[in-house]
């Protein structure tokens, strides 16, 4: 899906795991053992600037998993990249997209790891 053509439906599955990863750790860390936040940082550079802001809001639920946490408070490539991400995106055209990723940014400054 993340691979396809279809911005349709890249757009309401990545709005989907928007709302899925709002719930609670267990559904993040189901999204993201599924290889969720690759995807969706492959949907985040997309030109499709709804299929864009979807995926920047998925991304921002999930930066707050244990495991991305982790991998950020341990400064690994990985962990640096997530961050650099949300730089890229905060920067992006579309007002909606930006405030999604200064979020993600913001919530991460609330953790002291």
């Amino acid at each position: 899906l993340a691979d396809g053509e279809d911005e349709l439906a890249q757009f309401e599955a990545a709005l989907s795991l928007t709302n899925l990863a709002s719930l609670n750790e267990e559904t993040k860390d189901l999204i993201l053992r599924s290889k969720g936040w690759g995807h969706m940082e492959h949907l985040a550079s997309s030109n499709n600037e709804q299929v864009q802001r979807a995926a920047t809001g998925a991304l921002c639920n999930l930066v707050t998993s244990r495991l991305i946490l982790s991998e950020i408070g341990q400064a690994t490539a990985k962990g640096k990249r997530h961050v650099l991400i949300f730089l890229v995106l905060s920067q992006a055209d579309d007002v909606e997209t930006k405030r999604y990723a200064t979020s993600a940014i913001a919530n991460l400054a609330s953790y002291p790891e």
